[in-house]
């Protein structure tokens, strides 16, 4: 592009010299574009040149070295590439979260507490797991007694999918009835009082599979809860192997949050304050590497 000044020539300037200089290098100024250094985030993993193909991962959460108990996070170890592509260096968290309803609350014994880790290893895993403590504040649920409960949620830094753990100890706790007189009419007559301290019952969002062990039963939905076969089998907190189920969600939609629900399904006079316990063993999963 061609253009023609309109300036006089510099002879007939009657401009002083030290003027014509200092308008001379404005004017140079006004048509130069000025040079501008943008610096420009660009991450680890990105390639040189075109879009970044970002791989999936396989990662895992070991409650004993990844989870912050104050803070209730933790941050998920990489374990590998899952898939082809790059792989990126963004952080992985999850969060885990607590509600209760109804006349259930935080329970602790013996160095276990509600959503701390566990002061010995879980379910014959050899490693330590989340424990899941509650009890109650009534001496007799009232019904439904599913309304009585605590619901943890995971909740993770963005959507995983294949997760899989196991839960432990999902045992019972029944003792033997009481009888009592009552009065009917005129007549006296007896009735039977059941008491015991738990029965465990627990479901998970999401519909994942469950391999149960030999005295567990149902599909882990809420109407159908993973419980004991028995009303009254205590399992080994540390060795046990009899009350785990293998949790998979393989094949189910990738998702950032999962919750499980507990609940005591005691019948009648509760004892121990109905104390119960259930563990969550080291998760794994995969999820995009990237954020």
């Amino acid at each position: 592009m061609s253009t023609t000044s309109v300036e006089p020539d510099a002879t007939t300037s009657h401009a002083p010299s030290h003027i014509t200089s200092r308008r001379t290098v404005l004017r140079a100024a006004a048509w130069t574009a000025p040079a501008v250094s943008v610096a420009v985030a660009v991450p680890a993993y990105a390639a040189a040149s075109g879009p970044v193909a970002c791989a999936d991962a396989t990662y895992e959460i070991r409650w004993a070295s990844h989870y912050n108990a104050q803070s209730r996070t933790a941050v998920a170890g990489l374990v590998s590439a899952a898939g082809a592509g790059t792989v990126g260096r963004e952080p992985l968290t999850m969060v885990v979260s607590s509600q209760f309803f109804g006349s259930t609350v935080a329970g602790s014994t013996g160095g276990y507490s509600n959503l701390a880790l566990s002061p010995g290893n879980v379910g014959g895993t050899g490693r330590k797991g989340l424990t899941i403590m509650q009890r109650a504040t009534v001496d007799e649920f009232a019904a439904p007694r599913s309304n009585h409960r605590q619901e943890i949620t995971l909740t993770f830094s963005r959507p995983v999918r294949n997760l899989a753990f196991k839960l432990s100890d999902i045992d019972a706790n029944a003792e033997p009835s009481r009888w009592e007189w009552y009065r009917d009419g005129k007549q006296w007559k007896q009735r039977e009082i059941k008491r015991g301290q738990y029965q465990d019952r627990v479901w998970l969002s999401g519909n994942p599979s469950g391999a149960r062990a030999s005295v567990v039963a149902g599909s882990g939905t809420s109407a159908d809860p993973w419980r004991s076969t028995s009303t009254d089998v205590d399992q080994d907190p540390v060795s046990g192997t009899n009350g785990n189920v293998t949790v998979s969600y393989a094949g189910k939609p990738a998702s950032p949050v999962y919750k499980l629900t507990y609940w005591n399904d005691q019948e009648g006079e509760l004892t121990a304050q109905a104390l119960q316990g259930i563990f969550l063993t080291d998760l794994s999963f995969t999820a995009s590497s990237c954020a």
